[in-house]
């Protein structure tokens, strides 16, 4: 594994994942949030987790440039799209049923498996792009 690109694709996702996610649901998804405001933590409970947040998304985006790098060893923007599809997919679906739990539309299950996907894809582009196994 070329460890530096592996450590350069880590972080190109994990700034993605955090501006991504932040972009998302914190301002496309947040009407849906408004409307179930009595399922969330409060907006000042949820800043004073930011920092775990930040682990787990960096713990997400190394444990992910890792399989994408066991997977396809050579990389490419091909073999990141094929990849960021399938693991959007998977976590779409795992997003999505959350909606079988807690008490929140429809439409916001729907969205969050939507850009489950696109986030998926815009990772694994990423990944492929930067994580090539060519010095």
């Amino acid at each position: 594994m070329n460890v530096k690109r592996y450590i350069a694709a880590s972080v190109a996702l994990f700034v993605f994942i955090f501006l991504y996610e932040w972009f998302v649901h914190g301002y496309l998804l947040m009407g849906f949030y408004q409307q179930t405001v009595h399922v969330w933590r409060s907006f000042e409970q949820m800043a004073t987790e930011m920092p775990l947040a930040m682990g787990y998304q960096l713990a997400l985006s190394t444990w992910t440039a890792f399989v994408f790098a066991q997977l396809f060893p050579s990389g490419g923007v091909e073999n990141g799209i094929r990849f960021g599809l399938y693991f959007g997919v998977f976590a779409g679906i795992l997003t999505a049923s959350w909606y079988l739990w807690l008490p929140v539309p429809l439409a916001l299950s729907w969205s969050w498996l939507a850009s489950s996907v696109v986030e998926g894809l815009g990772g694994g582009l990423i990944l492929g792009a930067i994580y090539h196994a060519q010095d």
